[in-house]
């Protein structure tokens, strides 16, 4: 069990490039808006600290300042860990279907339809992952069509050519040669299907 979680905490960076691409702007865009929305609260303690003539006045807003400062440093820190978190979560469950797409478009490539598209019940992308899956199988079965096709071609050719010598008329050559168009002609068919 403790093997399970080490490799599932392992693995949560599926993807990194693209993983990292989309947690790195957006924890520096939170960090922008900390720092000024920090700005904004701690503008007028800041303006009484350096611009006051009172004494008294610049030490409590000095006061009341690192107060401010103590509490939200820790918050911060907090909040960059938990959105970090999130965010890898988040992009964990975008990136861990493209990984299971890639892997099953690799496979396609190879002229194995066998790979089926799986994701997890948290996944996001779940339409998709099932058109992916009606693509994988209307291929499968154009080009099991186009398998059977030839192999009737040949299984046709094959006979033709042990029966050469059976063969006396036209009228017998003619019909295993139509019978060989008809094979071609179904596998030309299934063949039109795809664009090239």
């Amino acid at each position: 069990m403790a093997e399970k979680s080490k490799r599932k905490l392992k693995n949560y960076l599926l993807s990194n490039d693209t993983q990292l691409r989309i947690i790195i702007p957006n924890l520096l865009w939170m960090f922008l808006i900390l720092i000024a929305t920090m700005g904004v609260i701690l503008s007028p303690l800041m303006i009484d600290m350096y611009l006051s003539d009172d004494i008294n006045i610049q030490y409590r807003a000095a006061i009341i300042f690192l107060s401010f400062i103590k509490r939200l440093v820790p918050t911060i820190i907090a909040m960059f860990v938990l959105i970090f978190i999130h965010q890898v979560i988040i992009t964990h469950r975008i990136c861990g279907p493209l990984v299971n797409f890639s892997h099953s478009f690799r496979k396609m490539a190879e002229g194995d339809f066998t790979m089926k598209v799986a994701i997890r019940t948290d996944d996001y992308m779940k339409d998709d992952c099932e058109n992916i899956n009606q693509m994988i199988e209307g291929l499968s079965y154009m080009v099991t069509k186009v398998k059977f096709s030839n192999d009737k071609v040949i299984e046709s050719v094959e006979k033709i050519t042990k029966r050469v010598d059976d063969i006396k008329t036209r009228d017998q050559v003619l019909e295993a040669l139509e019978l060989i168009k008809r094979e071609a002609v179904t596998g030309k068919e299934a063949l039109s299907n795809f664009k090239f």
